[in-house]
């Protein structure tokens, strides 16, 4: 019967993936709530819910389901990049900035942690520490035109026109 419920769990967890793919996401969340309702040790049913809830608007719903997932596996820099995006969301910059340097921690790759904390270093004033994560966020990903943008920005910010229009 376990094995049953596991596979049983593992199909709603695929289907409501492929709602939210299809934007579906109150179906999406609906399926992935049958889930919770009698598995709640599932890291990916609780990220997934974190994204879904995101979407449908429900961002305070959406911090509660990846600070879950955390519990459930403290080394996932997707549950920590994407709960930094939900309190930025929420204007909790600070918090915002904790859960991407977290998500860094975890995976030093993790280009666009490198850019969201960047940005929103930037934005609350930080602006060397802005240029550094930026710097390493376009050494990751050269091609990203947003994060030269943003790059461009801190630097004008910083009175470095030559390194702002350099760009």
């Amino acid at each position: 019967a376990l094995v049953n419920a596991k596979n049983n769990d593992s199909l709603h967890i695929l289907h409501a993936k492929i709602e939210a793919e299809s934007l579906n996401f109150k179906e999406a969340y609906a399926e992935i709530s049958e889930v919770l309702k009698h598995n709640t040790t599932s890291f990916d049913a609780y990220f997934l819910r974190g994204i879904i809830r995101a979407k449908l608007g429900n961002i305070e719903g959406a911090v509660y389901d990846f600070t879950k997932s955390l519990k459930l596996n403290a080394n996932s820099s997707k549950a920590y990049y994407n709960r930094g995006l939900a309190h930025a969301y929420l204007d909790e910059f600070k918090v915002a900035i904790k859960d991407f340097s977290k998500a860094i921690d975890i995976d030093s790759t993790y280009t666009n942690a490198w850019f969201q904390r960047g940005y929103w270093k930037e934005l609350t004033g930080d602006l060397q520490g802005s240029l550094t994560d930026l710097t390493k966020a376009s050494k990751l990903n050269p091609n990203d035109k947003e994060i030269y943008i943003s790059f461009a920005i801190t630097n004008y910010k910083l009175h470095q026109k030559e390194q702002a229009c350099a760009l």
